[in-house]
């Protein structure tokens, strides 16, 4: 291959891994908003996605906050024997 090709291949598989720079946006959008507690339903309709189910299964993504406070509810709960959670 020339440096041409080889930048051309490099894109083309880059699109294949990351997407589209526009799709990356949409999910970093629709992160953000979702993050921040904004009505799925608003997102939905922002997106123009015909139901909240494709803006939730396709576009969000879990926060690392989130994430952790879910991990910490569960220790909790494994530690405290089953008592209930605040």
């Amino acid at each position: 291959m020339n440096p041409t090709e080889d930048i051309a291949h490099a894109e083309k598989k880059s699109r294949q891994i990351y997407g589209s720079e526009s799709e990356r946006i949409r999910h970093t959008y629709t992160t953000l908003l979702t993050q921040n507690s904004e009505d799925i339903k608003v997102v939905q309709e922002l997106l123009r996605h015909a139901n909240s189910r494709v803006t939730l299964d396709l576009c969000a993504q879990a926060g690392m906050q989130e994430k952790r406070e879910a991990q910490s509810k569960l220790v909790r709960l494994v530690l405290n024997k089953g008592e209930a959670l605040a």
